[in-house]
């Protein structure tokens, strides 16, 4: 038997510890009886027990970001990188590895994974920055060739778009109510 106050061995019919000279035994109170409570309904990650107000689920403007993430944008650049003929540049190769990882976002967000925001928010740091290191190819591709503005080179447009893109869906992650109810939390 062991002393329950001290934790040390003692003879086992000791009523009194011979090492701390304390009572060998704890009595217990039983613990009251506790009613069945109904199983309460399971609400997706939510942490709160407010119901939820809203839309819920990959539906409506989510469901497009996952569609356009995993599959739409992955094609374009493959149709992109075909269309070329010839061995893509290190920017193609950069714009496929961030559609990659695209593809992988949108099916934890599809599969509604308890990481899936975590995962999102390192994506919209690697299109922002893409974005910025393409602002500043630009920047430099201007210098040395000595244009007037960089934001007359074919080049602007793509890096605008991309910016615009990555700032639109960042506010929608940021504040939808679905993705709230969804994932129990916005980004």
């Amino acid at each position: 038997m062991f002393c329950a106050r001290c934790g040390q061995q003692i003879p086992d019919a000791s009523e009194i510890c011979p090492l701390c000279r304390r009572e060998a035994n704890i009595q217990l109170q039983p613990a009251p009886a506790l009613e069945m409570a109904a199983p309460a309904a399971r609400q997706s990650f939510s942490p709160t027990s407010t119901p939820l107000s809203g839309p819920q689920g990959v539906g409506g403007w989510l469901k497009f970001f996952c569609f356009t993430v995993t599959i739409i944008a992955p094609l374009f650049l493959t149709v992109q990188v075909v269309s070329l003929g010839t061995m893509p540049s290190r920017y193609y190769v950069i714009d496929l590895v961030r559609a990659a990882y695209g593809m992988v976002v949108g099916v934890f967000l599809w599969a509604r994974r308890p990481h899936a925001l975590s995962l999102l928010r390192a994506y919209f740091i690697v299109v922002l920055a893409t974005a910025v290191l393409g602002s500043l190819g630009l920047v430099l591709t201007g210098l040395r060739r000595g244009w007037a503005s960089m934001f007359l080179s074919a080049g602007f447009t793509p890096v605008a778009q991309l910016l615009a893109y990555t700032m639109i869906w960042f506010a929608y992650f940021r504040k939808s109510r679905r993705v709230r109810n969804t994932y129990g939390r916005n980004i």
